[in-house]
């Protein structure tokens, strides 16, 4: 008798293992939960809490909690704001945000009610061109100068603002009671980092098999770059923008350093500022003594000009005119949609792997850059 519930115990027991295997296994993954979890980027998170109550913490640190109708704010949040998880009418204060809502689908475009930063037919973004066309979407001027009286009366129940403007357009949004979410994703020091923030985007739109989708294929994406790059010799690239008498170069520690070690390239600034994502000024002299064993010159503007040739370009920086990658016409722009392309940085990292080595992506087809021509 004894054999035998010994027996029976055993068989429930293994039983009750395989089951809670099981379970498990089905709720591991945050596809698989329809769950937004972040992986790469290190300056916002995401957590889900009891009841379908959602905590985002921002690229301030600020707390928000996403709270379904009908359910209540749990405790211990006191400082948290709360939104509701479907917002009417959003305002973008950036123009990388519309290219993150761009990979969470056309009717997300629908809910955006006012932006910053942009004029109709001047974008990238076709989602937002023609709505602002329309006029259901409103323009409300520059970030420094922000139409707030407007934002009121758009309705506007959900921002997102840049880390730049926080300190200025933060404490207005404050005081008219607009709840805002802060983006950090220039700070961040990877590309898959940068691109993750379509998943801030879409805890509060209910988009998360779309973004988890998304940063899937980028990260499968750029495993594939990599392996097409490895063994092979790392030409030396240079990168930065002429401004103000100097030149913005980026640190070793930003996501376009990233950008380089990943296609196999040696970029001159490498150990230059590697605990800081952002950039720095260095003079001429200094970008012409690094960047004179550079044999590419990805130059990168800040507004959406088309160069003609190098000679627009260097017109009042003679001695970096004399770079070999800019006297040999290896001078690689940035294109005009490049900045609202963030969705697509895997892409653009494509284009880079296709220019720093020609003969392994030779059916590449280069979209985001193009080359510059010699005056």
């Amino acid at each position: 008798m004894k054999k035998k519930v010994i027996l029976v115990l055993t068989i429930v027991l293994a039983a009750v293992f395989v089951l809670a295997g099981c379970a498990g296994q089905s709720g591991s993954g945050s596809s698989n939960k329809g769950e937004l979890e972040v992986q790469y980027a290190k300056n916002f998170n995401i957590k889900y809490l009891d009841n379908g109550v959602v905590l985002v913490t921002d690229g301030k640190d600020r707390q928000t909690l996403i709270v379904p109708e009908g359910k209540e704010k749990p405790s211990g949040y006191d400082n948290a704001q709360v939104v509701n998880g479907n917002p009417d009418k959003i305002f973008l204060g950036s123009t990388t945000h519309s290219s993150y809502l761009r990979v969470l689908g056309d009717d997300v475009f629908d809910k955006v009610a006012a932006v910053s930063t942009y004029d109709v037919g001047k974008g990238q973004i076709e989602q937002i061109d023609t709505r602002m066309a329309a006029g259901k979407i409103k323009f409300m001027g520059k970030n420094s100068a922000l139409d707030y009286e407007a934002l009121v009366s758009v309705g506007v129940d959900l921002a997102f603002i840049s880390y730049t403007d926080y300190d200025t357009v933060g404490p207005k949004l404050d005081e008219l009671g607009i709840p805002y979410i802060v983006d950090s994703s220039g700070l961040e020091t990877t590309v898959l980092g940068r691109m993750e923030y379509t998943k801030l985007f879409a805890a509060f739109l209910g988009k998360e098999q779309e973004a988890n989708t998304q940063i899937d294929n980028a990260a499968k994406h750029l495993d594939e770059i990599k392996k097409a790059v490895a063994g092979l010799d790392k030409p030396t690239v240079v990168g930065g923008y002429i401004y103000n008498g100097q030149v913005l170069v980026r640190n070793g520690g930003s996501y376009i350093a990233d950008i380089y070690t990943i296609v196999g390239a040696d970029y001159v600034y490498k150990d230059f500022g590697t605990a800081d994502p952002g950039n720095s000024y260095v003079t001429f002299e200094d970008f012409y003594s690094k960047g004179s064993t550079a044999s590419i010159f990805f130059y990168e503007p800040m507004g959406q000009k088309i160069f003609k040739n190098t000679g627009e370009i260097f017109d009042s920086a003679s001695l970096v005119a004399e770079l070999p990658s800019v006297t040999s016409g290896n001078v690689w722009a940035f294109q005009a949609n490049w900045y609202q392309s963030v969705d697509k940085l895997d892409d653009i990292v494509a284009d880079y792997a296709a220019i720093v080595h020609p003969e392994a992506f030779k059916d590449h087809q280069i979209t985001y850059m193009y080359k510059v021509p010699v005056q």
